[in-house]
């Protein structure tokens, strides 16, 4: 399993802390395991339910937002300078993580995708990496990035990831 999902999502190599590289990692082992899937499942599972039918992967949504956090980290970064001190391996642990709850949130009845009614994502990736010993500044990008953090004051990481899932996500709407 690891193998290929390291294949999958390259992008694990972005954080440079060995430790919480191998956490985020078995978090995904993790989230695959008890929800029932394969590391291939996560390039037919939609990253969102119920827009349209030609939606992105689970898998090319979490790289695409990876992506986006850790060039907008850079840029900011050329721009301001050690200003914001932003975390990179708190962004890149928090995009990589922050919908990897869609794993427990998700199920597939056969013909199609669908989410349980009592679970949402946020909370379930919070329980996944939490369980991995993933640092409490990236549970917060996890807890944040949705609607349901929209009442708390988010961190400039988690700021920095939700802007990055919400651009990639209304490209798609």
């Amino acid at each position: 399993m690891r193998e290929r999902l390291c294949q999958l999502i390259p992008e694990f190599g972005e954080i440079g802390d060995p430790d919480l590289r191998e956490r985020v990692i078995r978090t995904w082992e993790r989230g695959l395991r008890d929800g029932g899937w394969q590391p291939a499942d996560l390039e037919r599972i939609p990253f969102t339910l119920g827009k349209r039918e030609d939606l992105p992967s689970l898998l090319d949504h979490t790289r695409g937002v990876t992506a986006l956090t850790l060039r907008a980290w850079g840029a900011l970064l050329e721009t301001y300078g050690q200003r914001l001190a932003l975390k990179r391996d708190v962004l890149a642990a928090g995009a990589l993580l922050h919908d990897v709850g869609k794993l427990l949130e998700y199920r597939h009845d056969g013909a199609r995708f669908c989410a349980t009614p009592w679970l949402r994502h946020s909370f379930t990736g919070v329980v996944l990496a939490r369980a991995e010993g993933i640092p409490e500044e990236v549970l917060h990008v996890i807890a944040v990035h949705s609607k349901e953090g929209d009442c708390a004051t988010r961190s400039p990481e988690a700021l920095v990831v939700w802007h990055a899932d919400n651009t990639n996500a209304e490209l798609f709407s």
